[in-house]
């Protein structure tokens, strides 16, 4: 977003319709490094924790791409209340894991 209101600055507010690609830019980059190869952001492989489905198996671009939508949807819509979720289940597992079926697991080495 700060990129590109210093673009539309610059060209005197020709390129803030860009701004509206922000948030594809954002479900793009989860999405294929949470369905890509490593499924992990490079964050998340650098603390060792990746994504799996809800029994264990790898994922594929699509369940990568709705989990990161309904990440974003439960978190606005529910805002601190999606995080309370975590603390009265089993595994630790928030609302958008729920709804659609993925846990975070640590790698094993």
């Amino acid at each position: 977003s700060i990129f590109f209101g210093f673009l539309g600055i610059v060209t005197f507010g020709l390129l803030w319709p860009g701004a509206a690609l922000t948030p594809l830019i954002g479900l793009a980059y989860f999405t294929f490094t949470l369905g890509g190869r490593y499924s992990a952001t490079p964050g998340m492989r650098w603390q060792d924790i990746e994504l799996r489905t809800w029994n264990g198996k790898p994922h594929g671009y699509l369940q990568a791409a709705l989990q990161t939508f309904l990440f974003y949807v439960t978190v606005v819509m529910g805002t601190f209340l999606v995080l309370l979720v975590p603390f009265f289940n089993e595994r630790r597992r928030c609302l958008h894991d729920y709804l659609c079926g993925t846990v975070f697991v640590r790698r094993s080495r």
